[in-house]
């Protein structure tokens, strides 16, 4: 197992343990969540990546109501993850109830929502779709929640939504 100390925001390090990478399957792909006619994000926040890039603006969808906090990565945080390729999500376990989502970005300014489904059984990330000629950066986002989570019993997809 894997061990990589990561600067936190404001507070003390995190020390970070293990990684699950989640890759799309050959299944059909599933399309993203949408929210509700009167569904309101839980946070919104800018999130930035391991180069520095424009932030990505991320509307976080609690459908659990299971979070405390979430916040962008830092570029230290995101110094040691390792670089994903397609829909592929990184999932590093945090310190006490927090964990760490990273996947493949664009460099370009563009927004994305990120769903928790109802008993924390699935993340879902859906960036807009954008047509970027810039390279990829990793972008990750550290969310905390109320009560610990089992990254086991989760599914982490990544799921771009396509342009109309």
């Amino acid at each position: 197992m894997r061990s990589i100390l990561l600067a936190a925001s404001l507070a003390a390090s995190l020390v970070l343990a293990g990684c699950g990478i989640s890759t799309s399957s050959s299944a059909p792909l599933v399309p993203a969540p949408t929210p509700g006619p009167s569904e309101a994000p839980r946070a919104v926040i800018g999130v930035g990546s391991d180069r520095g890039d424009l932030p990505l603006t991320l509307r976080i969808y609690d459908r659990a109501f299971s979070l405390t906090n979430a916040r962008s990565a830092t570029i230290e945080e995101l110094a040691d993850v390792e670089a994903l390729d397609g829909n592929a999500v990184g999932v590093y376990q945090g310190a006490g109830r927090e964990i760490l989502v990273t996947w493949a970005g664009s460099q370009c300014l563009q927004s994305g929502d990120l769903f928790i489904g109802p008993g924390v059984d699935e993340i879902v990330i859906a960036p807009a779709a954008v047509d970027c000629a810039d390279g990829p950066n990793v972008r990750g986002v550290v969310l905390e929640f109320k009560l610990a989570v089992d990254l086991e019993a989760i599914q982490f997809d990544l799921r771009p939504r396509v342009a109309v």
